[in-house]
């Protein structure tokens, strides 16, 4: 099972604008996995909606039809993943060691309390990580939890 991050997500929705060479091997890979074996987490849902709706209209200076379609799609595609793929919440306990985590981290090199949550939800039901943030591959290697390296 792959535990998939916000970026994945993201990409797979901006193909117009996501087209760097690492984005287009992880996107292969990632339509090589079953959608029953892609896990989605109810956090990365959120940071997902966030950052399409909020920051990829602003970056891409997007007028305010683009804006209503770029809500419209990403609405579509949320209502996709809660029929198509695995869903998971963290335990109070997962977020316990994900805090932890955050504060091990930040001493070192920073990860947000978000991936905290993706790499203690990882660790604790033996997920693969998928995702392009070179931090959180850093930070799954160091915690021995698997992640997907194209």
């Amino acid at each position: 099972m792959f535990i998939i991050d916000s970026n994945i997500l993201v990409s797979e929705i901006l193909t117009k604008y996501e087209q760097d060479e690492l984005t287009l091997k992880y996107q292969a890979s990632y339509k090589q996995i079953p959608l029953i074996k892609r896990v989605i987490s109810d956090f990365i849902l959120n940071e997902f909606e966030l950052y399409m709706v909020q920051v990829v209209p602003s970056r891409y200076q997007m007028d305010k039809l683009e804006r209503k379609t770029i809500r419209e799609i990403t609405s579509a595609y949320i209502e996709r993943m809660l029929r198509k793929c695995t869903l998971v919440s963290p335990s109070i306990s997962t977020i316990k060691t994900a805090f932890d985590l955050y504060k091990r981290f930040g001493h070192t090199h920073y990860i947000s309390f978000t991936d905290s949550l993706l790499l203690a939800t990882a660790k604790d039901n033996g997920y693969t990580i998928l995702t392009k943030d070179k931090r959180l591959n850093a930070g799954a290697k160091d915690l021995h939890i698997e992640f997907y390296e194209p």
